[in-house]
């Protein structure tokens, strides 16, 4: 999960070509420090040459390309997740730091505001990057990242969940209830409500809600903390007396109900397998289609079950392996990103037995679909 970003060396000027040709795009982008918020807020970045602020081994400290191509990444050039922390480093006046690996040709961050990565012993703090609340698995300038993707940046210790915040009106009145729920991230594709933590000065309960009411006027900024965990994205709610009318207009700078507008649901698809078919050989290629009518989508996650004479197992995504037998998990999904058209290559074919494929397609709403395709390879 350490940030960095593969890539391939190239001539200055080319590159400065490539990334003249990147369309900007806004993304949400939050920096969370060990202590507070660096930065949250909408920023529109590009592909572009980024600067640390000590210039590690850049000769000359003109910057290296940070687009997307690094390491061959992707075909063409586009903001990235280290372009975005770049464009909101300029724009709220904190400095970051980083080496750059030339065999990798991407930045490992070192430090963002007066949070350094500590080093040693292990699980001490360091930065971690997560795009739409998923570890890309990749460093900062080789992911891409699309219009109205959550960047978000994170000093954390190992394993720390991420808290989600949502629910809160844009609008609400002095005395007034209303609820907000708070869900946790894994950075694997895995969500789960957040219980026990603490929003406006209450405590969530099981589910994750809980109800909340102000008895003053006045812009109120909403964020969910938790010990072991890392706080949560704000939501801004304007609070009025009844009939005032004083919130009028208002739009919060960061957060709000926006997202709940969004009702449509995704579409997810399994192509080149059909449920009750028997093969004789194993596939090994997954893939499909996944589609958005609403806000876009967020991501796209696989489960796979295989039962056979020893007892059920299911594919662990991280260690490109299926488990030991008996220790089939039914929720285990495992992230593949969020592209339209999905594919995803196993290490080697199926092997005999039966087997249960699952999609599930996330938008940035938070709706979901899911298809199943059950299926048997017989040699």
């Amino acid at each position: 999960m350490l940030i960095r970003t593969l890539g391939l060396g190239a001539a200055f000027a080319l590159l400065m070509c490539a990334t003249a040709v990147a369309a900007p795009v806004t993304v949400n982008l939050r920096v969370e420090g060990s202590t507070q918020t660096l930065f949250e807020g909408p920023v529109t970045t590009d592909g572009h040459y980024v600067k640390t602020d000590s210039g590690g081994d850049d000769p000359g400290h003109v910057g290296r390309h940070c687009d997307g191509t690094n390491g061959g990444a992707n075909t063409s050039p586009g903001p990235t997740m280290t372009s975005a922390l770049d464009d909101g480093a300029k724009a709220a006046g904190f400095t970051f730091d980083g080496t750059y690996d030339t065999g990798y040709d991407d930045f490992f961050i070192t430090r963002i505001g007066s949070d350094t990565n500590t080093g040693a012993p292990a699980y001490q703090p360091y930065w971690y990057s997560f795009r739409n609340w998923v570890d890309p698995g990749r460093g900062g300038c080789q992911q891409q990242v699309q219009s109205n993707d959550e960047a978000l940046w994170v000093y954390t210790s190992f394993a720390q969940p991420l808290l989600d915040l949502s629910g809160a009106p844009t609008v609400a009145q002095t005395g007034q209830a209303f609820n907000v729920q708070v869900l946790q991230h894994d950075g694997n594709g895995s969500t789960a409500p957040a219980a026990a933590a603490s929003v406006g000065g209450q405590s969530t309960g099981p589910d994750g809600r809980v109800t909340i009411s102000f008895t003053q006027p006045g812009v109120q900024r909403l964020k969910a903390t938790r010990s072991d965990a890392i706080r949560s994205n704000a939501q801004e709610v304007c609070v009025e007396n009844a009939g005032s009318g004083t919130c009028s207009g208002f739009k919060p700078t960061v957060g709000g109900a926006a997202p709940e507008s969004d009702k449509t649901r995704p579409v997810a698809r399994v192509t080149g397998l059909r449920s009750g078919k028997h093969y004789r050989r194993g596939p090994r290629t997954l893939k499909g289609k996944a589609s958005d009518r609403g806000m876009g989508l967020r991501d796209v996650r696989l489960r796979l079950n295989w039962v056979a004479r020893k007892g059920c197992r299911f594919f662990d995504g991280k260690l490109e392996r299926f488990t030991k037998p008996g220790t089939c998990d039914d929720d285990r999904f495992f992230s593949i990103g969020d592209s339209g058209e999905w594919s995803y290559v196993l290490p080697d074919r199926l092997a005999p037995g039966r087997y249960t494929l699952t999609v599930k397609v996330v938008d940035k709403a938070g709706n979901f679909d899911v298809e199943r395709v059950r299926f048997v390879v017989t040699a």
